[in-house]
């Protein structure tokens, strides 16, 4: 586990579904303090909010705060994996494929909203689904609003397979990120009140025929692997029936 101020970065990387396909697990360093990475991201624009103080505005999720491991992502998507063509030559959406494992126990919602709020300094709005899956949300927007524009990050999250970044948090959660700005916080002492659960499930929180390269070989994880299909399983299961049970405003 990397120290305090030396970042690490695991990301999860899906290429198209219907062609073999590799996921690129990148594990690199950088020398580079927590405030400096912070600060050198507030220099980049973001279409989804600005921190309290509304100065520069973020790149599309802003740094948070306590993270080990914080970058730019860029985004792979499958978006062919959502299409199938219909017998009279036309385009029409199929299901998305997904994880098996549906976890047998939840995380407590309230500690989620707590953590959420201080990984992101209580400045971003956020909806938080029946799963305990945390979304941005755009400043000012009405329940309603804020609720629809959840359930579309997560459709365009899940119909194109996504990719996954883990981050281990200073306070010894993960984080879970994905390529639009949705997370699922994972925290260290629910995995490891369950962690015969996970180990012997975690594989089957892969899609159908998903493989992710990651530095112990094809499909083969660490505990921060285990955690963060933990957490893409809640992401799933929210996705498949959303359901936003709380809107908090910054």
């Amino acid at each position: 586990m990397a120290k305090s101020g030396c970042p690490t970065r695991v990301e999860y990387r899906p290429r198209r579904m219907h062609q073999p396909r590799r996921i690129d697990v990148a594990d690199a360093r950088q020398d580079l303090p927590h405030k400096a990475i912070k600060e050198k991201m507030r220099a980049k624009l973001s279409r989804f909010g600005a921190l309290r103080n509304r100065e520069p505005r973020l790149d599309w999720w802003p740094g948070c705060r306590g993270t080990k491991s914080m970058n730019r992502r860029q985004v792979l998507t499958g978006g062919l994996s959502s299409l199938v063509v219909s017998p009279a030559g036309g385009a029409e959406v199929s299901k998305p494929q997904v994880p098996k494992w549906r976890p047998s126990f939840s995380q407590p919602i309230d500690r989620i909203e707590e953590r959420f709020g201080y990984y992101f300094d209580r400045g971003r709005d956020f909806a938080i689904l029946e799963n305990g899956t945390c979304v941005l949300t755009e400043a000012g927007l009405s329940d309603e609003a804020a609720a629809m524009a959840a359930t579309q990050t997560l459709a365009m999250i899940c119909n194109y397979h996504p990719d996954m970044k883990p981050s281990d948090m200073d306070d010894g959660n993960v984080l879970v990120s994905y390529n639009h700005p949705a997370f699922n916080v994972v925290f260290s002492d629910v995995a490891n009140a369950h962690w015969q659960e996970i180990e012997a499930r975690h594989q089957d929180g892969l899609a159908t025929g998903e493989v992710l390269i990651t530095p112990l070989g094809q499909n083969v994880f660490d505990e921060l692997g285990k955690k963060a299909l933990l957490g893409r399983c809640y992401m799933f299961m929210d996705a498949q029936a959303p359901k936003v049970i709380r809107i908090k405003p910054s």
